[in-house]
């Protein structure tokens, strides 16, 4: 959702519409109005941009939190039930023990 909001406040797709007179987005203005698009039109699209940018600033969430949640998604059944495992097993390894003999294991 904060992806999409900031991405949405980031474009200028209106606000560029509107200024060049193309009115790809704006077709009941583009049949009724014939196309003439006032500065008082522009001005209030700018205005509201700024306005929705403002409401939805306290949703602002660092690149790397949302990057960090992102690949949290993959949090499958499996790996679920793993980690309820661990936080409820009542064994609790002897790290310095398996580090002295040499049992480490790396994944490569």
């Amino acid at each position: 959702m904060v992806e999409k909001l900031e991405s949405f406040t980031r474009k200028e797709l209106f606000e560029s519409d509107i200024s060049t007179g193309r009115l790809l987005h704006f077709s009941t203005l583009k049949s009724q109005a014939l196309g003439q698009v006032t500065e008082l039109m522009v001005d209030f699209i700018k205005q509201l941009r700024a306005n929705f940018t403002s409401r939805f600033e306290d949703y602002s969430i660092p690149k790397d939190i949302i990057a960090f949640t992102h690949e949290r998604n993959r949090l499958t059944h499996k790996n679920l039930e793993n980690c309820l495992r661990i936080k409820v097993t009542s064994i609790s390894p002897d790290i310095q023990k398996i580090a002295t003999d040499g049992r480490c294991q790396f994944s490569h």
